[in-house]
């Protein structure tokens, strides 16, 4: 008989209590099976399914998004952990076992002493949280002029004034330029040197979760101050470009914004309406001090010209702390 019918049968015609009392016993018999079922769960070890928590082993994972974790199973038993979608894994930080214990992994105390030469430019590490963040905007590539990027092989960017001085404060990119064309690729080294890559949408929102801006602290005020307190904002907004028509029929790059707002692409994208490709952003506004929302999507992250800030790393799942 089927599991599910038999328990229907049983608790036809019994009091409420009894009904919640059998409910709360098959829900702890499920996640039981689901975590601890010996030669199931633990067989599996792969992050496509999910991974065997040996007792007193740490795992490190950055995997969907999620910045890296310490994961390490107490206790005397195999724990499996389920990796197969953000929304199993996310479950399991959030509901983990209490024998569990959650840590982030560390930054390497090489952050603030980084140097890496990318195009002429240097740029030094900033420590955010346990993230590791370019110090400026990123500068690098062939300056454009007033015509559209291809997918030529030349990474090519856009200066206001359409001189290099423009980029003072960091050259803008199209999305597609920035990720080398590839949209269907969160954490992408893109345009980034080796070693470090475009955020994800994630990795943005723990940047603001670094300086204390979450829920109604988090502002369009605090969070620009605290960007600055914590030397990842020098105060300079670099605008953005947007591909516009100069009557009658000229095509140029319109650059708008400057010493305002600054748009800084994350690397996570979907598809959107009409085919467009709505890109995750992190938004600066010196313009305004009310409620800031989460990075959210939009279509100017894909067809206007925004900043990028590289974040230290290779965005895959490095293998297990043995």
């Amino acid at each position: 008989m089927n599991n599910n019918k038999f328990i229907i049968i049983i608790m036809k015609n019994k009091p409420l209590k009894e009904i919640t009392q059998v409910i709360f016993f098959t829900a702890v018999v499920f996640f039981s099976a689901y975590y601890f079922v010996p030669g199931v769960a633990e067989a599996i070890d792969n992050v496509t399914e999910g991974y065997r928590l040996v007792p007193d082993v740490t795992r490190s994972l950055t995997i969907h998004g999620v910045q890296c974790k310490y994961i390490t199973a107490g206790g005397s038993r195999d724990i499996f952990l389920p990796t197969k979608s953000y929304e199993e894994y996310n479950a399991f930080l959030s509901h983990k076992p209490s024998d569990v214990t959650v840590t982030d992994c560390p930054v390497p105390d090489t952050c603030e002493t980084e140097n890496v030469t990318w195009g002429g430019e240097t740029y030094t590490g900033v420590r955010m949280g346990n993230q590791c963040w370019m110090d400026r905007n990123l500068n690098y590539g062939t300056l454009l002029g007033d015509q559209e990027p291809d997918d030529n092989g030349v990474v090519e960017k856009m200066c206001p004034g359409n001189v290099e001085s423009g980029c003072d404060k960091g050259a803008l990119y199209r999305s597609g330029e920035a990720f080398n064309y590839d949209w269907d690729a969160p954490g992408t080294q893109g345009i980034c040197p080796p070693g470090w890559h475009i955020p994800t949408v994630e990795e943005v929102e723990f940047l603001l979760e670094s300086i204390g801006a979450t829920g109604s602290d988090r502002t369009y005020k605090t969070v620009r101050e605290g960007l600055v307190t914590y030397n990842f904002f020098n105060g300079k907004y670099a605008g953005t470009a947007v591909w516009a028509l100069r009557p009658p029929s000229t095509l140029y790059w319109n650059y708008v914004n400057i010493d305002s707002i600054g748009i800084i692409m994350s690397s996570s994208c979907y598809l959107g309406g009409q085919n467009s490709t709505n890109c995750y952003y992190l938004e600066l506004d010196s313009t305004r001090n009310d409620s800031y929302p989460t990075p959210s999507p939009s279509t100017q992250g894909s067809y206007r010209g925004n900043s990028v800030r590289c974040i230290k790393g290779i965005y895959t799942a490095p293998p297990p702390i043995q």
